[in-house]
């Protein structure tokens, strides 16, 4: 006795032309969500990363970390800082004084390295104290010290001309190997909630 099994296949061309087309007309929505998903979680892993290569003395740069959002006319987001100084934090360089002034590199104006340093203790701020002065340093640069009454001299900031920027903030190492990992989960994560709404 032989058991025989019967398939009846049959394909329906419309139907699947009409599947395909409202694919192609939810995936501009679809990687609009998942681009700005994907710039969502790469925002909250720097921001959350912060405190291993800064002392952070304020929420004042976290904030400063936004997400430019994609539109379904241009397919982009975008993820960085407003800060200008967070860009030499991520290449690295050099920064000059402008105007001819000077920079003041802060040294002994902190007690600890978490300390915000408020206006009163901004360099134009001591020099109106009497116990503050400047002083040429064997360097070529300008110190700002606090004299003490035991006739202790305390080196609060360096003044100087221009100062190098170590790379000290791996922003694109850490965005990128997210979006490697993370992209094509979201685009078919967005894709899939995209459909479940679309007209068949």
């Amino acid at each position: 006795m032989t058991a025989q099994l019967n398939v009846d296949v049959r394909f329906h061309p419309q139907a699947f032309v009409g599947a395909l087309d409202a694919v192609a007309k939810q995936m501009p929505w679809a990687t609009k969500k998942a681009l700005d998903n994907t710039a969502g979680l790469v925002q909250d892993v720097v921001c959350h990363d912060l405190p291993r290569h800064f002392t952070i003395r304020s929420t004042w740069v976290s904030k400063g970390i936004r997400v430019h959002r994609a539109s379904k006319s241009r397919l982009v987001a975008a993820v960085g800082s407003v800060d200008p100084f967070m860009e030499r934090q991520a290449y690295g360089g050099r920064k000059e004084a402008q105007g001819g002034g000077m920079l003041a590199v802060p040294r002994g104006v902190r007690s600890k390295p978490t300390q915000r340093t408020t206006r009163a203790r901004w360099p134009g701020r001591l020099l109106q104290r009497k116990n503050h002065f400047l002083m040429p340093l064997p360097s070529g640069d300008v110190g700002l010290f606090r004299r003490y009454k035991s006739g202790r001299l305390k080196l609060m900031y360096v003044l100087t001309e221009s100062v190098t920027v170590e790379k000290r903030w791996p922003f694109f190492d850490v965005a990128w190997e997210l979006i490697k990992r993370e992209w094509p989960h979201q685009q078919v994560k967005a894709l899939l909630e995209a459909l479940k709404t679309a007209r068949w």
